[in-house]
Formats: structure tokens, C-alpha cells, sequence
């Protein structure tokens, strides 16, 4: 009669006080009306790398708080960890504004600010659309300085326009040159056509608002030359993020928190 084995294996987390303190420190999962989900997470140990880290913000009333993203500067309107997707409440840019606008005043080209660069997130093409706000311009992204697709905003009616057919892959930063078309034209005492702005949205608030007019997302109701920020979406990638469960999970990074045991009986 032959010999019969039997492995056992058990797996028994072995911690020392301090890291069971760490590992039992709860994290918190909302800022506002966001949830935060990991690997983004507030406060130290509940967050994969410095660039998932989220500061919850109250605003000026202290009345209402808001998260942002820390190192980009940027407000987390909402995140999908499982598509690795956030959503972000970007900055305009002018272009040739004058006094009007802080920002790129009298530039006939303008930078998108570079924030982006040398970061896990780009700018998404499956969900993102240039757009412009202004009256009479044609309106160019550049792309490291290559034209890569062109918006003509109307010479009159509704102030924007936006470009669906084309969005460049992992673009992190572009350039808006404008060229005006039909010059001269006053549009308010504030403003003349010379004055527009650039931005990249996500084009589901084209949607909602069609839909929903009335809806939480009344993107085209209130897009024009005053419009200072705009949702877009950002892609996210992390190495080896997958197999990080966050605080208070065992993974292939706490494996030496582990021993095995196994046990053989004849």
C-alpha cells in the first residue's frame, strides 16, 4: 500500500504593533458629494503614490468642501478607479483677451498649462473634445507646435464651437492659435470678437445637456467668453497599482507580513 501525502497550507498574517496600527487606520471615503476610492485616497497611507493623493477643501463660505487632485491643483469632480478615469473641473485658456482676462492677455497664441507633464494622467481621447468660446476666429490646436485640428466659432448666435472628429492620444499639453475671420464686429461693451478662449471638455456634457436641458450638466446653457472652467477627463495609468489593495489588504507588497506553513503527514 503506497504512501499517502497530505500538504496543509495556511497562510497567518504576522504584524508587529506598529504596522497593524497602520494597516487599521481608516481612511476616508468622501470629500464632499465625490467618493473617494483607491488608489486615490486623503491622508498619508490611504493613497497608491503622491500623484493619487486628494485634499478635501473647504470653500470660501466653509460651507461646502470640495476635493483636489494635490499635486495638479485641480478640483475631483468624480473618479472611476475600474476604468482608470477621473474627471476634472479644468482651467480656460484666453487667447488676445486684453484687460479682460488675467491670464494670456494679448498672446495670439496660448499654452495650455503643461501641469499634466511628467504625470501618470493625459488627457483622454475617447471622451475628450477641443472646444472655443468667442465670435468670428479660427481657432488651431498645435500639438509640440504640429496643427492638429481647427474649430471656427460662428459670426454670430451661439459663441462656441467644438471639433468631434479628431483628439490626439495621450496628449498632455497643447497650444491655441487663433486667426480671426471676420474682424472687427463688436460683440458686448466689454469685449470685441478679438477675444477667445480654448479649453478641452468631456463630451458627455454635450449630451446631458441635449438630453437634460435642465439638468445638473446645463453645459451649453452657460458656455461662453465668461466661462472659466471646464469638466474633462483625465486617463490614469500605475504600474502594479492593480495588485495594491489599499490599506488594510494583504498583497504581493505586504507579502513578507506573511508566513507560510506546511504541514506534511504520512
Amino acid at each position: 500500500m503506497g504512501t499517502i501525502g497530505l500538504v496543509f497550507c495556511c497562510l497567518i498574517p504576522w504584524l508587529t504593533q506598529a504596522a497593524a496600527s497602520e494597516l487599521d487606520k481608516p481612511c476616508r471615503e468622501k470629500c464632499g458629494n465625490v467618493s473617494i476610492q483607491y488608489p486615490f485616497g486623503i491622508g498619508k497611507g490611504c493613497y497608491h503614490n503622491s500623484w493619487l493623493e486628494v485634499t478635501c477643501n473647504k470653500t470660501g463660505d466653509g460651507r461646502r468642501e470640495r476635493p483636489f487632485l494635490k499635486r495638479l491643483e485641480l478640483e475631483l469632480l468624480s473618479l472611476s478607479p475600474y476604468s482608470e478615469t477621473v474627471l476634472v473641473n479644468n482651467p480656460v485658456i484666453y487667447i488676445n483677451c486684453g484687460t479682460n482676462k488675467e491670464d494670456n492677455s494679448n498672446n495670439v497664441i496660448s499654452n495650455f498649462t503643461a501641469k499634466l507633464t511628467g504625470s501618470p494622467f493625459s488627457l483622454s481621447s475617447s471622451y475628450n473634445l477641443f472646444g472655443s468660446a468667442g465670435y468670428g476666429n479660427l481657432v488651431t490646436v498645435l500639438n509640440n507646435q504640429i496643427p492638429v485640428s481647427s474649430c471656427l466659432q460662428p459670426g454670430s448666435g451661439n459663441s462656441y464651437c467644438y471639433i468631434k472628429d479628431y483628439f490626439p492620444e495621450n496628449l498632455t499639453s497643447f497650444a491655441a492659435k487663433m486667426t480671426q475671420i471676420f474682424p472687427g464686429a463688436k460683440v458686448s461693451n466689454r469685449c470685441s470678437n478679438r477675444c477667445s478662449s480654448a479649453f478641452i471638455f468631456d463630451e458627455r456634457m454635450i449630451m446631458y445637456s441635449e438630453i437634460f436641458p435642465y439638468s445638473y450638466w446645463p453645459f451649453l446653457r452657460t458656455l461662453g467668453i465668461e466661462t472659466t472652467h471646464v469638466p474633462v477627463t483625465l486617463e490614469w495609468s500605475t504600474p502594479n497599482v492593480t495588485c495594491d489593495l489599499g490599506p488594510g489588504h494583504y498583497s504581493p507588497s505586504n507579502i513578507s507580513d506573511v508566513i507560510i506553513i506546511i504541514i506534511i503527514i504520512f
